[in-house]
C-alpha cells in the first residue's frame, strides 16, 4: 500500500519567497530550541567504532575531533559505509574463476562475510546503547584506503567538511551547508573538549523549525520537484541499489514494480539499520544483499522493526500540488522525501522532493 496524499491542503495566508526569506533572516540558530548536544568521535577511532557510534546514537552523521588540536577536522556520515562496503563486496565477484590467482585485499574481506544484518529504527536521541560493531562494518576496516591512513576515521571525515556558525547567525546562512549535501552543521560556544561546539542543527531540526513558515510559500511540487528519478525494479538485486547510491552520490531510491508504478523507498536510512547489524534470529531473517532481491531486503528491515511494521512504504504527491501539502505529508512522516507521481491512476514516479530540495528554495 502506499501513502497517497489526500487533497486537503493547508489553509494559511500565502507567503512569497522573498517573505520567506525575510523571515529565514530575522531567526537565529540560538532560536532553534531542538538542537541536540554534539556526539562528538575522535579520529583515532577506527572506522567500524566510529560508524558503530553513529548506528547507536540513531544519527547519520558527527563531527570528528582531533584530539591535540582539540579542532574539528570534517564530518563522518554513516553514508560513506555504502561505498566502502560496494567497493569491498564488488572485488569479490572479481574474476572469480582464476583461482590461481592472488586475491587482492577487498576480494578478502568480502569473502569473509556476505550476510548483512538489519536494525530497528528510532527517533534521533543522544543515549547511546553500547554494542559491538557487525561484521560488515569490521569489515570496512580492511578497505586499501583505511589501512594506508593509518586505521583511523581521520581521512573519512577530511572528505567531508564540517560547519560551525556562532549563535547569532540567520537561519539563511545555515540553510546554505544544509542544503549542498551536508546532514549536520555544528554551533560555536561549547568546551574545547567538544572542538567549541555547543549543539548540533540537523536538517531535520532546521526543517521541523522553520515548517510553519515554509509551508506557507507560493509554490507547487512541480517548481521544486527533481526530475527525472532513478529507480530500480522491486525484482533487482538488493546489493544494486548500493552500487547506485554509492556511484551517483544519492540517498534515496524508488522500488517499481515491472510497469514502473512505484513501491517503496530506499534510503541510507535503510543503509544506518542495516550496517548496525541486528536482523539475525528476528522476523524475516537475515539478509543477503548478494541474492535478495530488493523488495526482500526491505520487508526483512522493515520485520525487524516495530516502528516500520505500521509505516507505509513510501509517500506520494503530485505536480499540481503545494508546497504546503508536502511540507505536511514530511511533518506527518517522519520521511525526508515524496515522491512524485502524475495521478493515482499513473503511478510511475516523475520526480521527487526532499528536505534538501525544500531547503534549497529558501537559498
Amino acid at each position: 500500500q502506499i501513502l497517497v496524499s489526500c487533497r486537503s491542503q493547508r489553509s494559511a495566508a500565502p507567503l512569497k519567497m522573498e517573505e520567506f526569506k525575510a523571515f529565514l533572516a530575522t531567526k537565529l540558530v540560538r532560536d532553534l530550541d531542538q538542537s541536540r548536544d554534539p556526539l562528538v568521535l575522535e579520529e583515532e577511532l577506527t572506522p567500524a567504532l566510529a560508524f558503530q557510534e553513529l548506528a547507536n546514537a540513531h544519527i547519520r552523521a558527527a563531527p570528528v575531533l582531533c584530539k591535540t588540536s582539540n579542532t574539528v577536522i570534517g564530518t563522518l556520515d554513516l553514508r560513506d559505509t555504502c561505498k566502502f562496503f560496494v567497493e569491498v563486496h564488488s572485488a569479490k565477484n572479481t574474476d572469480e574463476t582464476e583461482a590461481s590467482r592472488s586475491k587482492n585485499p577487498l576480494q578478502k574481506v568480502a569473502e569473509e562475510e556476505v550476510v548483512v544484518a538489519a536494525h530497528t529504527d528510532v527517533p534521533i536521541t543522544t543515549a547511546i546503547t553500547k554494542k559491538a560493531p557487525s561484521k560488515m562494518l569490521l569489515g570496512l576496516e580492511k578497505h586499501p584506503v583505511v589501512e594506508q591512513s593509518g586505521g583511523g576515521i581521520g581521512y573519512l571525515a577530511k572528505m567531508r567538511p564540517f560547519k560551525v556558525f556562532p549563535p547569532d547567525t540567520p537561519l539563511i546562512e545555515v540553510a546554505g551547508p544544509l542544503s549542498q549535501g551536508s546532514h549536520i552543521i555544528g554551533v560555536s560556544g561549547g568546551d574545547a573538549s567538544k572542538g567549541g561546539l555547543s549543539k548540533i542543527v540537523t536538517q531535520g531540526i532546521l526543517f521541523r523549525a522553520i515548517s510553519k513558515e515554509l509551508a506557507k510559500v507560493q509554490a507547487t511540487v512541480e517548481q521544486v520537484m527533481k526530475s527525472p528519478v532513478l529507480t530500480l525494479q522491486s525484482t533487482d538485486i538488493a546489493f544494486s541499489a548500493f552500487q547506485i547510491l554509492a556511484s551517483r552520490g544519492i540517498s534515496g531510491l524508488a522500488v517499481c514494480d515491472p510497469e514502473g508504478a512505484i513501491l517503496a523507498n530506499t534510503s541510507s536510512s535503510d543503509l544506518k539499520m542495516w550496517a548496525s547489524g541486528e536482523s539475525e534470529g528476528k522476523e524475516g531473517g537475515a539478509v543477503q544483499v548478494h541474492s535478495d532481491t530488493i523488495e526482500e531486503f526491505l520487508v526483512k528491515l522493515r520485520a525487524a522493526s516495530s516502528a516500520l511494521k505500521t509505516r507505509y512504504p513510501c509517500s506520494i504527491c503530485h505536480p499540481e500540488d503545494t508546497v504546503g501539502h508536502v511540507v505536511g505529508m514530511l511533518e506527518k512522516t517522519g520521511y525526508h522525501r515524496v515522491w512524485v507521481t502524475k495521478s493515482n491512476d499513473d503511478r510511475r514516479p516523475c520526480g521527487v522532493v526532499s528536505i534538501t530540495d525544500l531547503l534549497r528554495m529558501a537559498c
